[in-house]
C-alpha cells in the first residue's frame, strides 16, 4: 500500500512537471517569435531606414498618414522646452525600441541619446517645475525621474552636447496621444539656457533694447501660437514714434468686435489706431508692433502703455453661426456693453483658450528683465472692498492714471477687456486655469455682483450712474 502510494505521489509530481515544462515551453516559444518578429523588422527596415528623428516624423505611418490622426490637422506639433539634466546613451533594449517605434536604422542609433525636460502645454503641465524643490532634496530627485525623456538625435542637430536648461523645440510623432517626443532643434542664442532652478517667468534674457520680447517668451507658448512681427506683411504690422521702455507703466486689455484676427486688424488700422499684441480666435499670439513704440488704443493711456486686442464678436448677432464662442455666452450682462445697450441681451467674453494666452503674456509683459515698468498688479482690485470692477458702459470711478498695472479698456469708458482682466487676475492668486473660468463666470452671475453708485461727468454736466463688481468675498478670497 505504501508503494502504491509513493507511486501515486511520483506520478502526480511528474504530471505536475511535465504541465510546468510545457508551460514554460509556451512562454519560451512566444518570446523566441517575438524576438524573431524584431529582428525580422530590424532586418525589413535596417537597410532602408529612416537616417534621422525628423524624417521619422514625416514618413512614419502609424503616426502621420493614419486616417484617424485626420484631425490633428490643426493641432500644435512643435513645443519649446528646456532639458532637466544630462542627456544618457541609450542602453540595447533601448536600441531595439528605437528601431521599431520610431523606425530609424539600425546603424544610426549610436548618435541618439534621450534627455529629460520640461516644457509647458504637454503633459509636463501634470508636474510641478523642479525648482519647487531644493537641489538633492528626495523630492526633487523623484520629480526629476518622472519627467518625460526626448529622444535627441546629435548627429542631425548640429551640436554635441546639451546642458541642463538648454532650450529645446520637441515634437511629439504620436500626436494623437503625444508621445514618442523627440528634439528637433536646440537654439543657440545667447538666452538659449536658462536657470532650472527659478520659475521661467523669472528666466527673462536681458537683451530686450530693441524693445522685443525676449527668447524666454518660447517657454509660454508653443511654436504655432506665436507670430512675430517680422513675419507680418507691411499692411498687418502698427508703427509709431519711439519711446523709452522704463516709460511704459500700463498693460491695456482689449476685445475686438470681430471674428478673426484680419478683420480686426483692418478694423483698427481703418480707424488710424494701433496696438501691439492680437489674439487670434484659436489662441494664437501674434505681434504687431514693438514695445519701443507709441500706439494709438487707450487714448491718454497711448504713450505709457502696450495693448492686446483679444478677437472677440462680443455680440450673437455677429456670430453667424460660429460655434467657438458657445461656452462664452453671459447673459444677462448688467455689467457689460451689450448690443441693445440695456444690459439685457447676451454679451460674449472671450474663450479660455484666448483668456488663458493673454494670462501668459501679462506674465511677460510684466517682468522686469523687459526694462519696462509694469507691475503684476491690478487696477480693477478694489482692496478696500475686496472686488473686482467689472464696469463696461462707464468709466472705472476710482480709475488713477498715477497707478501703474493692468487694466481693462472698459475703464476707460469702453466695453472691452473687463473680463479677460478678472480671469487674469484670478490666474494670479494661483487658482488653475478651468477653475478660473469657472470662478469668473460665477462671479459675473447678476445676483453675485456689487453694485455700487457713481457720478461722472460728459460735455461738462456730471450724471449718476451704477458701477458693478464682482464680490471675491464669495470666493472666500483673503483681502490682502
Amino acid at each position: 500500500m505504501a508503494n502504491d502510494k509513493s507511486s501515486e505521489k511520483i506520478n502526480k509530481e511528474s504530471v505536475s512537471q511535465v504541465s510546468n515544462n510545457l508551460e514554460a515551453s509556451r512562454v519560451v516559444n512566444n518570446l523566441r517569435n517575438g524576438l524573431n518578429s524584431v529582428r525580422k523588422y530590424i532586418a525589413r527596415t535596417g537597410d532602408q531606414g529612416l537616417t534621422s528623428l525628423n524624417e521619422s516624423s514625416s514618413r512614419n505611418p502609424d503616426f502621420i498618414t493614419s486616417k484617424r490622426n485626420e484631425e490633428l490637422a490643426n493641432k500644435v506639433s512643435i513645443f519649446y522646452g528646456y532639458t532637466v539634466g544630462p542627456p544618457r546613451t541609450l542602453n540595447s533594449v533601448e536600441k531595439l525600441e528605437v528601431n521599431s517605434k520610431y523606425n530609424v536604422a539600425k546603424s544610426k542609433t549610436s548618435d541618439l541619446r534621450y534627455v529629460r525636460f520640461y516644457s509647458n502645454n504637454t503633459p509636463c503641465q501634470a508636474f510641478p517645475q523642479i525648482c519647487k524643490y531644493p537641489e538633492n532634496s528626495p523630492q526633487r530627485l523623484v520629480l526629476e525621474n518622472m519627467y518625460p525623456e526626448a529622444l535627441v538625435d546629435f548627429g542631425k542637430l548640429g551640436t554635441s552636447d546639451l546642458s541642463s536648461g538648454q532650450i529645446i523645440e520637441i515634437e511629439y510623432l504620436d500626436k494623437k496621444n503625444n508621445l514618442l517626443p523627440i528634439v528637433v532643434s536646440v537654439l543657440t542664442d545667447s538666452s538659449a539656457v536658462i536657470d532650472v532652478n527659478k520659475p521661467l517667468s523669472d528666466s527673462f534674457s536681458t537683451s530686450t533694447a530693441a524693445g522685443k520680447p525676449s527668447q524666454s517668451i518660447k517657454n509660454m507658448f508653443s511654436k504655432d501660437q506665436l507670430r512675430n512681427v517680422a513675419e507680418l506683411s507691411n499692411e498687418q504690422k502698427f508703427t509709431g514714434k519711439d519711446r523709452d521702455l522704463d516709460k511704459i507703466k500700463h498693460f491695456v486689455i482689449h476685445d475686438t468686435v470681430s471674428t478673426t484676427s484680419e478683420e480686426a486688424i483692418n478694423q483698427i488700422k481703418s480707424k488710424g489706431y494701433g496696438i501691439h499684441y492680437v489674439v487670434s480666435k484659436s489662441g494664437t499670439l501674434i505681434t504687431t508692433g514693438e514695445w519701443k513704440e507709441r500706439l494709438g488704443h487707450a487714448g491718454a493711456y497711448n504713450s505709457t502703455s502696450i495693448g492686446v486686442e483679444v478677437v472677440n464678436p462680443a455680440y450673437v448677432s455677429n456670430l453667424g453661426g460660429d460655434t467657438t464662442w458657445n461656452d462664452s455666452l453671459i447673459k444677462p450682462a448688467p455689467w457689460a456693453w451689450t448690443e441693445d445697450y440695456r444690459n439685457t441681451k447676451t454679451f460674449i467674453v472671450p474663450t479660455e483658450k484666448q483668456m488663458e494666452t493673454v494670462w501668459n503674456l501679462c506674465q511677460i509683459v510684466t517682468s522686469p528683465e523687459t526694462g519696462m515698468k509694469i507691475p503684476l498688479e491690478f487696477i480693477g482690485l478694489d482692496k478696500q472692498q475686496n472686488a473686482f470692477v467689472m464696469t463696461g458702459r462707464n468709466p472705472y470711478s476710482k480709475l488713477d492714471k498715477s497707478k501703474p498695472g493692468i487694466l481693462a479698456h472698459s475703464y476707460l469708458n469702453h466695453g472691452d477687456g473687463a473680463a479677460t482682466a478678472l480671469y487674469c487676475f484670478l490666474r494670479s492668486t494661483g487658482m488653475p486655469p478651468e477653475e478660473s473660468r469657472l470662478k469668473m463666470k460665477f462671479l459675473l452671475k447678476p445676483d453675485n455682483l456689487i453694485r455700487k453708485s457713481a457720478t461722472g461727468s460728459r460735455d461738462g454736466s456730471s450724471y449718476k450712474y451704477t458701477e458693478y463688481y464682482a464680490n471675491l468675498d464669495l470666493l472666500k478670497m483673503g483681502r490682502s
